[in-house]
Formats: structure tokens, C-alpha cells, sequence
């Protein structure tokens, strides 16, 4: 997850909105100011001064000033980030192949954002490649069934109930993948 918002932000940054790239990137209800900046992988000290400058704390939970400072810094940051895109991209291409016009992201998600993510990537790149989703996920907050799906989220077959057991265990206790 982290390698790809890394890989991708630059890209992002010059083509969506900030509201959207934030909802992408799925943001936590603890996110605070300091935890996004790290997520974009740029340097974190430069941004944490160049919060306070513009009186917002890294420590606090990000708010509509904090989409507004992101909007302000939006050049910088596709600067800072661009030293990821190349090599995501490389990497993308040694790993996958590209050229045979599919991907299945395979993922115990809940949403599908990677593979929003990665699809928006590639498409800017201009690589004609569709990405499909395969997740083990949830699909109700309360009762928490298990379920595989594929495409457009359509419900294939339940695997069983459970209350994040799964994802628990594939998580490292750094809460993302590394």
C-alpha cells in the first residue's frame, strides 16, 4: 500500500483534485497531519516546519486547513515525490506484464482503493492495462461476513464470518505494508 501511493503520488498530484486523492488514499479516522506527510513519502521535517509556519500543528487530526495547505504546497510535493514515480513504473514493468492488458490485484481489502489507485496510475501512463480486483473483505460494518468479490465488487462467494482476524494477521505491527 505504501510503495503504491508512493509510486503514484506524483501523478496524482498533477491530475485530481486533492479531495479525491485523499479519499483514495483511504485516510484514517486518527490520520493527523504529520502521519499524511509521512504517507507521501516526502521529508518530514520540511513539511512539519512548513506546517507550523502556516499555524497548523503536525500532531493534530487533519482538517480543511489541512487540505488547503496541501493545495498550497501541491508543486513542492510533485517535486518531492516525483523520485518515486520513476522507479514504480520500472518496477511495475519488470514484475507484470504489462503488455498482456491485465492485472488481478489480489488483496484482503475493503474498498478496492489500490486498485483505483493503480488503475489511475497506469492509465495516466498511458499504459492500456486493466486492472481487476480479487479481495477478502467485509461486507457489513455490524455482522462483519466475509466474502470473496471480483470486478465491480459484485459478492461471488461467502468464506465465512469474521471480525478482521485476517487482515490482523497479514498486518505487520507497523499497521502497513513497508
Amino acid at each position: 500500500r505504501e510503495s503504491m501511493i508512493h509510486g503514484s503520488i506524483a501523478v496524482l498530484l498533477e491530475t485530481a483534485d486533492m479531495a479525491a486523492i485523499l479519499k483514495l488514499i483511504s485516510i484514517q479516522r486518527n490520520e493527523t497531519n504529520e502521519r499524511l506527510i509521512r504517507r507521501f513519502g516526502v521529508d518530514t521535517e520540511k513539511y512539519k516546519k512548513l506546517l507550523l509556519k502556516e499555524n497548523l500543528k503536525p500532531e493534530v487530526l487533519l482538517t480543511e486547513a489541512t487540505v488547503q495547505f496541501l493545495e498550497t504546497h501541491r508543486r513542492e510535493l510533485i517535486q518531492d515525490t516525483r523520485k518515486y514515480e520513476e522507479g514504480f513504473l520500472a518496477y511495475l514493468r519488470q514484475n507484470m506484464d504489462l503488455e498482456k492488458g491485465r492485472i488481478l490485484l489480489v488483496d484482503i481489502g475493503w474498498k478496492g482503493s489500490m486498485q483505483t489507485l493503480l488503475t489511475k496510475y497506469l492509465r495516466e501512463k498511458q499504459q492500456g492495462v486493466r486492472v481487476e480486483g480479487a479481495y477478502l473483505g467485509s461486507t457489513d460494518d455490524r455482522e462483519k461476513q466475509g466474502f470473496l468479490f471480483c470486478c465491480k465488487n459484485e459478492r461471488c462467494a461467502d468464506v465465512l464470518g469474521f471480525s478482521g482476524l485476517l487482515e490482523s494477521l497479514a498486518m505487520p505491527f507497523h499497521g502497513s505494508v513497508q
